[in-house]
């Protein structure tokens, strides 16, 4: 799964917290023979041991295991058919109070992929009962491991075949025009980082089955293209101003990007070997980007920057580039939303997905040389 949560998760927590349950049946029928009465005692010296190291790695962490060995320590020394079964149950309901509700909460943190962990807590706790186990009896201890081993398969099916979104619980899913202004061709977009294509878009448009890089320059960003009409889109525009050759080899381009479809957004991408610092209105571009001008994730042979706070004037731009041939560069704006040609996508996203992080958007590129 793409998501660490899902819209049911009450099957697949249920089916690893019940398969403590025949991980301690298995392991008092493995025991059983060799250690005998030694099971209970090995097992709470075991918790100790833990309580005694945990207190030298994290004092406060300690606690969970020297309670319960604690607890056991004391019901060792009782007599009597009552007091056996209490030295039995009464510390694995003390560890089972300390640990039971970490495990049970640990989904509500991490989700599906900390279940493991959430099933191994439990099958520490429950581990400790193989002693009782033993005095239950063959009978008991063969139906509930087998009536348990069936709950667990039966949640897993379950788990397994549930939809794992929904409106509340819905998926992540942007959906894009993407228009090359130089060629005039343009291409549908469904981002493919959350999953496979829902087969509502499928129907909707001849998406292609493989994803593949949205972006020339943004090899990082998948998605599902399909063939899309040309719309008259305005192409962004770099203006040159000013190009000042040095000695070294280097040329400072100071030039100026607009959007003259005003998009709120628009960016740069240049090949890395050739751009060796960029300025945006004055202020250095770091690599790593900074509140009005971010650096999109793009393929090692490429860097540019974004600016997300363009105006009707645009940005001016300082280019600090390497070599006096010319270079060749990726211009591109973007606004929020589809074209009117992109209602029939929006209606046959599933009412499951949403946009997520930029959002839906058109995005309109194209290529300069410098």
């Amino acid at each position: 799964m793409p998501y660490p949560f899902v819209a049911h998760p009450a099957a697949v927590r249920a089916a690893f917290l019940a398969l403590p349950v025949i991980g301690s049946w298995f392991a008092a029928a493995s025991f059983s023979r060799r250690a005998g009465g030694g099971l209970w005692w090995g097992g709470w010296a075991a918790w100790a041991v833990a309580g005694l190291c945990t207190s030298f790695a994290n004092p406060g962490l300690a606690y969970p295991f020297v309670l319960p060995s604690l607890v056991a320590s004391l019901c060792g020394f009782a007599r009597g058919a009552h007091a056996r079964w209490s030295a039995l149950l009464l510390p694995i309901a003390v560890a089972a109070v300390l640990f039971c509700p970490v495990a049970w909460l640990l989904y509500d943190a991490l989700g599906v992929p900390v279940l493991p962990v959430a099933s191994a807590l439990l099958a520490l706790v429950l581990g400790s009962a193989a002693q009782a186990w033993l005095e239950a009896g063959a009978r008991l201890r063969g139906a509930v491991s087998f009536g348990t081993a069936a709950v667990a398969f039966t949640l897993a099916v379950a788990a397994a075949i549930a939809p794992p979104f929904s409106a509340d619980n819905p998926r992540k899913l942007n959906l894009w025009y993407r228009l090359d202004a130089d060629a005039q061709q343009a291409r549908w977009l469904a981002s493919a980082s959350t999953g496979p294509l829902p087969a509502s878009l499928a129907a909707a448009a001849p998406f292609e089955r493989k994803p593949a890089p949205a972006l020339e320059w943004a090899f990082g960003d998948l998605a599902y293209a399909a063939p899309a009409a040309a719309v008259p889109l305005a192409r962004p525009e770099l203006a040159l101003l000013e190009q000042i050759a040095s000695q070294q080899g280097r040329r400072t381009v100071r030039a100026r990007l607009r959007s003259p479809r005003g998009a709120p957004v628009a960016g740069l991408a240049f090949p890395a070997a050739r751009l060796l610092s960029m300025k945006m209105n004055g202020v250095q571009v770091p690599e790593d980007g900074a509140k009005s001008s971010r650096a999109h994730r793009q393929a090692r042979d490429w860097r540019g920057s974004i600016c997300t706070t363009m105006g009707p004037s645009g940005v001016e731009v300082e280019l600090e580039l390497s070599g006096p041939d010319p270079v060749e560069a990726y211009v591109w704006d973007a606004s929020p939303g589809l074209p009117e040609q992109g209602a029939s996508l929006l209606a046959a996203r599933p009412a499951w997905a949403v946009p997520f992080s930029t959002g839906d958007r058109t995005v309109v590129f194209g290529k300069v040389r410098l």
